[in-house]
């Protein structure tokens, strides 16, 4: 407790305050959350529309597989908000740390604490809408697996964008490396280079992609128990993957261990934060 000792009030004190101030600042300037709801809820539409009750005909598998990529792409592209998290306030936090206002301990876990349920609330919204538009497996099950992966998936996307926000020196350099950064993850993510062809020297980049482990839990809670069929009039039908377990074999998808990846991305989300703390940390040296 000496190490907080030049400081007026107690830690809990300096974080309600600045949790209290952000959450002012966060309804006083509604629009970035109304825009942010108007895509989440014009996606969740355009996915849920375009791939419109997939049925379980031959062709249902390219467009289950599209959905649930489309999903995992538009929600890690969702929260570039995040960038601006820290950014945005360098200048006065430097000032206010600086003067012993507060610590960045307190400072860091108050807006993390005022932007965690945008973390949960939009992955919510997204798959209360989406989920049943596109005929995904209805069971509680399923549906649970799909929206609490989306949810630590969108987390883990959002700390990682927090993370380049606040290691990079301006907004500007923020948003050039956060595309660069995502595109280089969605590369390996397990859709457009099979998880068994990724070449030795590129294996490193296939376990740090939380594309990867995002995608692989949706698309084996998804495919697993399905049987595909051909339509009755059909007679050239082919069927190349009669079950959800043939495909998943496959895409070299049959061993997911649900439980095991979403530990992985909770792990990265701690990683991704700390070093987003140690970033702020370095910019005013604590007392």
């Amino acid at each position: 407790m000496d190490s907080l000792a030049p400081y007026a009030s107690s830690w809990f004190k300096q974080t309600y305050h600045l949790s209290k101030r952000a959450g002012t600042n966060f309804l006083r300037n509604p629009m970035t959350t109304y825009v942010a709801l108007f895509q989440t809820c014009f996606m969740a539409l355009l996915v849920g529309l375009v791939y419109l009750q997939v049925g379980l005909t031959p062709e249902s598998v390219q467009n289950r597989f599209g959905a649930l990529f489309f999903v995992i792409t538009n929600q890690a592209f969702s929260t570039f908000a995040s960038l601006n998290l820290f950014v945005g306030e360098r200048d006065i936090f430097k000032r206010e740390r600086a003067s012993g206002t507060y610590r960045t301990s307190a400072y860091f876990f108050s807006k993390t604490l005022v932007e965690t349920p945008l973390s949960i609330i939009f992955p919510l919204i997204f798959t209360l809408i989406c989920y049943w538009m596109i005929g995904f497996q209805n069971t509680a099950e399923k549906f649970a697996i799909f929206l609490v992966t989306l949810i630590i998936y969108v987390t883990t996307a959002g700390s990682l964008m927090i993370s380049i926000g606040s290691v990079s020196p301006s907004l500007e350099v923020a948003t050039i490396l956060a595309p660069v950064t995502l595109v280089i993850f969605l590369l390996f993510g397990g859709f457009y280079v099979n998880n068994a062809s990724i070449p030795n020297y590129y294996i490193w980049l296939k376990y740090i992609s939380f594309f990867r482990y995002g995608f692989s839990i949706l698309t084996y809670n998804e495919f697993s128990g399905l049987n595909f069929t051909c339509p009755t009039n059909d007679p050239n039908c082919v069927l190349l993957y009669p079950t959800g377990e043939s495909f998943l074999q496959f895409n070299d998808l049959e061993n997911v261990n649900i439980l095991e990846d979403l530990l992985i991305l909770v792990a990265m989300i701690v990683v991704y934060r700390l070093i987003a703390f140690i970033a702020l940390l370095f910019q005013h040296e604590e007392n």
